[in-house]
C-alpha cells in the first residue's frame, strides 16, 4: 500500500491538473479554437502538469523521507 505522500501527491496533482487545464482552455477560447482543438490542447496540458507535479512531489517526498528516517 502507498504511503500517505503518494495520496497527497495525487490530490495535489489533480487540483493542479483542472488550474492549468482552465487556464489553457480559456487562451484557446480566446484564440477562437473550436472545441475540439481546445479540448485536446487543455488535456494535454492539464496532464503534462499532473505528471511533472506528481513526480516533482514524490521525489520531494522520498527525499524528506530518506533525510528523516
Amino acid at each position: 500500500m502507498p504511503n500517505w505522500s503518494f495520496y497527497i501527491a495525487i490530490g495535489l496533482a489533480f487540483i493542479v491538473a483542472l488550474i492549468v487545464n482552465a487556464q489553457v482552455q480559456m487562451k484557446s477560447t480566446r484564440k477562437g479554437d473550436g472545441l475540439i482543438k481546445m479540448w485536446i490542447k487543455g488535456g494535454l496540458a492539464g496532464g503534462a502538469a499532473m505528471i511533472g507535479f506528481i513526480a516533482a512531489f514524490l521525489l520531494v517526498a522520498n527525499l524528506v523521507n530518506a533525510v528523516i528516517g
